[in-house]
């Protein structure tokens, strides 16, 4: 069913009638953060995580118990620190796969980054389809057409690497795992990972996701398995609750995933800038949702997990 678009004070208003208040941000301030910071789908998306009056005797039944225009707001800003560090931290993830990959094959005498090549292309022919539209619109892909047309006669895996999208690159580096018979402490990461690299780099929202109740999955074994080795202060109690949360379980698989994959320590101390960054943001709110559980335990989960990675170096993790 379609619904009405609104203007800015109809938004405000509309709010209003679900039970948002405007104590904390007044009504002129929500106004010029929806006109100019951010816009009402967005910023309303957050308000799944704060509890309703569920009880349909009760009159305000449907309405917010407790929620302020600017609590959505902080933690729309939160969120918008939490994308840009996943972001930086997925990216890292993904070059530094590609350089496990082209190392393990250049050390690998039985293979010679060609054939290996042909294999992938021949099964997964509509990538080979990708490389010849980019032969055929050059305008498409300017910054790596160059590339493909010195080399569409011999295309090599260091190649191949430098066009392929992050979830193709995890295809190709499971196609020559399978073959190889190779096993990684990270191989079964970075399918999460994926989803946050493709959610940051998209700018949806993620922390919208720490009321449980909204969407669970089935938590990979090998995170918490990892998470009960390495931060036993998280107990087993709280893991079931916190990896049914696809953005905290995300979260922890591209820690993980950074600590096993990406061997730089320049590369580790930005992550850990901008985790700081994020922590401090967390910790300067946290007052405000003292009375929502799933939030604060939410943001305490993604805290403690920050702290065990900024105590652990990357080229000293053993896992």
């Amino acid at each position: 069913m379609q619904k009405k678009k609104l203007s800015i004070q109809e938004q405000v208003d509309h709010m209003k009638s679900n039970g948002i208040s405007f104590k904390i941000s007044t009504e002129d301030e929500a106004k010029e953060f929806l006109s100019n910071h951010s816009y009402y789908f967005k910023i309303k998306a957050y308000a799944k995580c704060f509890r309703k009056y569920i009880n349909n005797k009760h009159n305000k039944y449907g309405q917010y118990i407790s929620l302020d225009f600017n609590q959505l707001l902080v933690l729309s800003k939160i969120d918008m620190i939490f994308r840009a560090a996943l972001l930086d931290i997925t990216l890292e993830i993904e070059h530094s796969l590609k350089v496990y990959l082209n190392k393990n094959i250049s050390e690998n005498d039985l293979e010679d980054g060609y054939g290996l090549t042909t294999e992938f292309l021949t099964k997964h022919s509509n990538l080979q389809q990708k490389i010849n539209n980019i032969l055929q619109y050059p305008d498409s892909n300017t910054y790596t057409y160059d590339m493909v047309k010195k080399y569409q006669k011999a295309f090599s895996s260091w190649n191949l690497v430098e066009i392929l999208t992050f979830g193709d690159l995890i295809s190709f580096y499971e196609f020559y795992a399978e073959k190889y018979k190779i096993r990684t402490k990270f191989e079964k990461l970075l399918k999460p990972v994926k989803f946050v690299r493709n959610a940051a780099a998209h700018n949806n929202c993620m922390l919208n996701q720490l009321n449980s109740q909204v969407l669970e999955i089935k938590p990979s074994k090998k995170i918490r398995n990892y998470i009960t080795t390495y931060i036993p202060s998280i107990s087993q109690r709280q893991l079931k609750k916190y990896l049914t949360v696809p953005v905290l379980h995300d979260f922890a698989a591209c820690i993980f995933s950074f600590l096993y994959i990406v061997k730089s320590n320049n590369a580790y101390q930005r992550a850990v800038i901008t985790l700081n960054q994020l922590f401090d943001k967390i910790e300067q709110s946290k007052d405000l949702y003292n009375k929502e559980l799933n939030i604060i335990s939410g943001l305490t989960f993604i805290q403690n997990i920050i702290i065990f990675f900024r105590e652990t170096n990357c080229n000293n993790f053993q896992p």
